[in-house]
């Protein structure tokens, strides 16, 4: 049977938790054990998932830790995550996760196990007590590799990938705070590749204590931030080229040669006037632009 490695950040997550640890743990056709870093709670999170323990032996592993935030709480895991694994995932702490979820994810990744490989699907929204929400979001389909560098496109807990891309994420430390379902997405369009499920297998609760961000983010809002404060959006191409330059596709890197040094007037011009430098939106696209033009990539 193979087996899959599932990585949970929480906080404060005592309300879901048991139910989203039960959906996981109970995955059909699939071995999988569950690594939970605790950021911090001042609940009854971590009482909760050593009892969990209990009645999962050897398949739980608690790691606690300071406040630290999502983004740095989830690189933690794929930092530490073993590579006795055939696959990886993560998981938010208040989901429900079908039976199948893992399954079907590993079926459409299994002939790519020498290829950094990522696969993502939709989710089905749901209220605090399961009930569908009458609005959805809409699957994305993966961004080109000029796009994908500036989109956040995927949900972090559809997230299936494997070995391969885990130890490609970890032969480099990125010292940037970056989000778990951006860089890893980016990585995998750089080195490998990704495969995008229009269905969905895991209801995607929706409150007001929901900790991580979800994929209905403000990037106007966000941007105009950007262009016209001390906020700066993150230059992935500088990751990129630091630590994995030797596994990208060459192909790639004369763009990203152009986004490092964005500064350039040419490389500047360049960008604002590519038209697959974008966002989504035709707002957020412009608001992009500004942010290049007033430099305010790091």
């Amino acid at each position: 049977m193979e087996t899959a490695l599932i990585l949970m950040s929480t906080y404060n997550g005592e309300k879901f938790l048991k139910g989203q640890i039960d959906s996981i743990l109970n995955q059909k056709d699939v071995q999988c054990d569950i690594l939970i870093r605790d950021d911090g709670s001042k609940d009854a999170t971590t009482d909760l998932i050593r009892e969990a323990m209990k009645q999962y032996p050897q398949r739980l592993k608690l790691l606690e830790g300071d406040n630290e935030g999502y983004k740095r709480s989830f690189m933690n895991l794929v930092y530490k995550a073993s590579s006795d694994y055939d696959y990886y995932a993560f998981a938010d702490q208040d989901d429900i996760w079908l039976s199948n979820k893992v399954k079907m994810g590993i079926r459409s990744l299994t002939e790519s196990s020498h290829t950094p490989s990522l696969y993502y699907a939709m989710m089905t929204e749901v209220d605090e007590n399961l009930n569908k929400l009458s609005n959805q979001q809409e699957f994305k389909p993966t961004p080109n590799y000029k796009e994908i560098i500036f989109q956040n496109f995927v949900q972090g807990s559809t997230i299936i990938f494997n070995k391969a891309l885990l130890k490609l994420v970890k032969s480099y430390k990125i010292k940037e705070e970056v989000p778990h379902d951006i860089i890893l997405p980016i990585l995998a369009k750089y080195c490998g590749q990704i495969i995008g499920d229009r269905n969905s297998y895991i209801l995607y609760r929706k409150h007001a204590s929901a900790v991580t961000v979800k994929m209905k983010n403000n990037y106007a809002k966000e941007l105009l931030k950007e262009a016209f404060s001390d906020y700066k959006l993150t230059n992935y191409a500088n990751i990129l080229l630091a630590g994995y330059k030797d596994y990208i596709k060459d192909k790639y890197i004369p763009y990203l040669k152009v986004v490092k040094n964005y500064r350039k007037l040419s490389n500047k011009i360049a960008l604002v006037n590519d038209s697959n430098v974008r966002k989504f939106s035709l707002k957020g696209t412009v608001m992009l632009k500004l942010a290049i033009i007033f430099n305010k990539l790091k």
